[in-house]
């Protein structure tokens, strides 16, 4: 079932919450979890929020002690944030199959509609959709959650720099900007710095590179053994393909690692006409035109190969 905005309020008539992000969270999906339960905490209620494991530069975010990865099995609602489809939300696939009531609250085009309600709608991210949800519940927005929402804004529209940023999200970081939130070292922290490990693994990214398709076309891979070598995480991988397609006259940038062995994490970004979250559908996953990914089992070369493929046939219609 497809809801409008006002059936969000149902989610108050529900005590026992449980709320997920996808699977490798990124700023989007952190921020907008982190924000909602902080809302709900707001309105009297007391949502668990699952991640496996929190990235460290997201611990900067007053409120991430509430983010826990030991969950029981048995919750009145479960709200799935970011995710558009319920393989995103695996880690916690149970919880969402015995939950009395699910939701799923997302701004991906390719978005399934897996939940028992949905409210998928067009958006630059999930922390925008989120700014509303607490307007409509009724929840003033403090600075913690501003400082949530804020963060997940700026990490899927790339720092307003991707299509997906609309007048409507410079209307919401307005709202945002109201409660004093520290904009700068949010931005600062999360575009800028770097850790050890991510420097190395973005310089063997680039050393990786290959530029294919008469130069409109950039590809990267990190091996599962290369990961291991420099002592990263995988959740220190963020960030790279947006380096990538900063080269000039790039219109597509493909970066695939393995987090494990024989499982490929495919990310694409692209300029117009091209349209990733096409190329991605094909490889079932999913995402925005100009911003998409999957993740396929199988060896890096066999993988490679298909994407290359698949984006020959992209660029040749």
């Amino acid at each position: 079932m497809n809801i409008d905005f006002t059936g969000i309020r149902d989610i108050l008539n529900y005590d026992k919450i449980l709320i997920s992000g996808h699977k490798n969270p990124d700023g989007d999906s952190v921020g907008s979890a982190l924000a909602l339960a902080l809302i709900l905490r707001k309105l009297g209620k007391s949502p668990d929020i699952y991640i496996k494991e929190l990235p460290e530069h997201y611990k900067m975010l007053n409120g991430t002690e509430m983010y826990t990865s030991t969950v029981d099995n048995n919750y009145d609602l479960f709200i799935a944030l970011d995710s558009g489809d319920k393989d995103r939300v695996e880690e916690v696939a149970k919880q969402f199959e015995n939950a009395k009531m699910t939701y799923n609250i997302d701004h991906h085009i390719s978005n399934t509609n897996f939940a028992m309600r949905n409210y998928v709608t067009e958006a630059s991210s999930t922390g925008e959709i989120i700014f509303h949800v607490a307007k409509e519940l009724g929840a003033k927005i403090d600075k913690d959650i501003a400082s949530a929402i804020f963060l997940a804004i700026i990490s899927d529209t790339g720092l307003y720099q991707y299509k997906n940023t609309t007048s409507e999200t410079y209307a919401v970081v307005t709202e945002l900007m109201k409660n004093d939130i520290d904009f700068d070292r949010l931005i600062r922290e999360l575009f800028f710095e770097r850790t050890y490990e991510q420097t190395k693994l973005l310089g063997r990214a680039l050393e990786n590179m290959e530029l294919l398709f008469d130069k409109r076309v950039a590809l990267s891979t990190i091996t599962f053994k290369e990961l291991k070598d420099i002592n990263a995480k995988t959740n220190e991988i963020n960030g790279i393909v947006n380096t990538i397609m900063q080269i000039k006259g790039l219109k597509i940038a493909i970066f695939m690692y393995e987090p494990a062995p024989n499982n490929v994490k495919v990310s694409f970004r692209s300029m117009e006409p091209y349209n990733v979250c096409e190329i991605a559908q094909k490889l079932d996953g999913g995402g925005h035109i100009l911003a998409a990914g999957a993740i396929t089992k199988g060896r890096m070369d066999e993988i490679k190969e298909m994407v290359l493929k698949l984006v020959s046939e992209a660029i040749n219609k």
